[in-house]
């Protein structure tokens, strides 16, 4: 309602000097209320006039003071100036929703072609918003998905997954590095991900959002490297224990044969020359034995793990003439053999690492099974983590790389650190149960 300029001074007058037509002087008000101006005549309008009446309180029909109707007047001004504040209060407001319009219209966007898999979900796991990666990782077939729920596109969800959303509703923000996700098909995904929740304006939790990343080819590229790392032990060991060993045999044999010949002729110079490279050929084919072994552990299949780390420390100590002790001090039992040759592999690598680039004097391994976890370490008194990468070869850096790959097969954590006393401890842990 706007107020005429022209018109308020005439009233004022009107009024000011008792003017004695108040139906005339009511009719200007309603004009007031209706910004435009009236004739001096009666009010014909009849549904306007009841209005006015109504609001009034009084007929327009009778005499009033010009008191009463000045009163009239700057109430009138007042609920005028009100509803003007009011208006552009609306007019804020209005604004300002079409700004939040707007900016969730951005937000929509931005998560939509996100260049990650993320989704947004209500309180009651309804989807919000969700990106294309999010659709495309999950082979999500829905045309629109928003306003479903999570559990009824993923049907599979298992109760670990509803923990951690209910622990991420209630404020917690949860992440995870490699977690399997078995899929309705059988399939598994490895995801790296995370759950947070959002608030609403009132600082309330308004739902969580979900963030992924499918490293399934990850761990599919781990897995072929170290296949491919054990095929090529096999075939080492294989290759010095068929071939490589029982060439050095013939040679062992050979060159005893033509000692008895020399020292038969009397040359026993030459045959106890002979004898040497017949000894030392010996010697070779038992270390020949001895590296096919440790490439080759049959012993885990017969005897298990426990078994076979105990071989090899023995072996350890007696190939490198240093002190490698192996302790076990409660009864381990693995029936798996992936996870037994992974934990022995490990310990293989730590310990030759330790003795080639930690010129270490002193190795121990010990294992235990103790509250439901399975642990393995290695330490030793070499040079440590410090001194020692500047020494590794490429190789080495490749063997450490690919002892976290068979890690994480076994679902297990490996910590390499300095030890306080000198050295490097090497440490494989899991879950057992």
């Amino acid at each position: 309602m706007c107020l005429n300029p022209t018109f308020a001074p005439d009233l004022n007058n009107a009024i000011k000097h008792g003017h004695s037509d108040s139906r005339l002087i009511a009719g200007r008000v309603v004009a007031y209320c209706e910004g435009s101006t009236l004739s001096n005549k009666s009010i014909e309008q009849e549904p306007l006039r009841t209005v006015v009446e109504a609001s009034l309180g009084f007929s327009l029909e009778q005499e009033h003071n010009p008191h009463q109707l000045e009163s009239l007047l700057q109430e009138l001004q007042r609920q005028q100036s009100e509803l003007h504040r009011q208006n552009e209060a609306l007019q804020q407001a209005h604004l300002a929703m079409e700004k939040l319009r707007e900016r969730d219209k951005l937000n929509n966007l931005f998560v939509e072609y996100a260049p990650a898999s993320l989704a947004m979900l209500d309180r009651d796991m309804n989807y919000l918003v969700v990106s294309k990666r999010w659709r495309e990782d999950y082979s999500i077939k829905c045309p629109d998905i928003i306003g479903v729920s999570h559990y009824q596109v993923f049907p599979e969800n298992q109760q670990v997954w509803k923990t951690r959303h209910l622990r991420a509703l209630s404020g917690e923000v949860m992440r995870g590095n490699e977690d399997r996700f078995e899929r309705p098909d059988g399939s598994v995904q490895w995801l790296s991900w995370e759950i947070r929740p959002w608030y609403a304006s009132d600082a309330s939790i308004g739902g969580i959002i979900i963030s992924t990343e499918d490293i399934s080819k990850h761990k599919h590229l781990e897995a072929a490297l170290v296949a491919v790392d054990e095929k090529r032990q096999c075939s080492i060991g294989q290759e010095l224990h068929d071939n490589v060993g029982q060439q050095i045999a013939a040679i062992g044999y050979q060159a005893k044969a033509l000692e008895k010949i020399l020292f038969a002729s009397g040359n026993r110079e030459a045959a106890t020359s002979v004898a040497s490279i017949a000894s030392q050929a010996q010697q070779a084919v038992v270390q020949c034995k001895q590296l096919a072994q440790g490439l080759l552990p049959f012993e885990i299949e017969g005897n298990g793990l426990v078994a076979a780390l105990h071989i090899l420390a023995s072996r350890i100590s007696s190939a490198y003439s240093i002190v490698c002790d192996f302790i076990c001090e409660n009864d381990v039992l693995i029936t798996d053999m992936n996870l037994a040759l992974n934990y022995y592999r490990i310990a293989q690598e730590a310990v030759h690492n330790a003795i080639h680039h930690g010129h270490a004097q002193q190795v121990s391994l010990f294992l235990e099974s103790a509250g439901g976890n399975l642990r393995l370490v290695i330490s030793d008194d070499g040079c440590g983590l410090i001194a020692a990468p500047a020494k590794r070869s490429t190789s080495s850096g490749m063997g450490i790389k690919i002892m976290h790959y068979r890690a994480r097969q076994c679902r297990a954590k490996l910590k390499m650190s300095s030890r306080a006393q000198g050295g490097t401890e090497v440490s494989v842990e899991m879950r057992a149960d």
